[in-house]
């Protein structure tokens, strides 16, 4: 199938078209974690010794010392999400 330019050119359209690659979920870092480790369906992250909460501007931020603690949003944790392998129960 051919269509016109904005110059009258005619061109292939097959040769415009790309194929749009979907990223699996596990392109991130939590899901990268996630896929390595494993997680349980029976724990939550706020369960977990590992998950700390941090403070800044009147706003929480839950992190996992094992993802890692940064600035970014990628490192944030919700508190409901299944907990993974390295799960250690928090003392009461």
């Amino acid at each position: 199938m051919k269509q016109l330019d904005i110059f009258g050119k005619e061109t292939d359209i097959s040769l415009l078209v790309h194929t749009i690659d979907i990223k699996p979920k596990d392109r991130t870092i939590k899901g990268k974690f996630r896929s390595y480790f494993g997680f349980y369906k029976d724990h939550k992250c706020k369960e977990c010794q590992h998950h700390i909460v941090l403070h800044s501007n009147n706003k929480k931020f839950h992190k996992c010392r094992m993802i890692g603690i940064s600035n970014s949003s990628a490192t944030d944790i919700r508190l409901k999400d299944y907990a993974c392998k390295l799960f250690i129960a928090e003392e009461k």
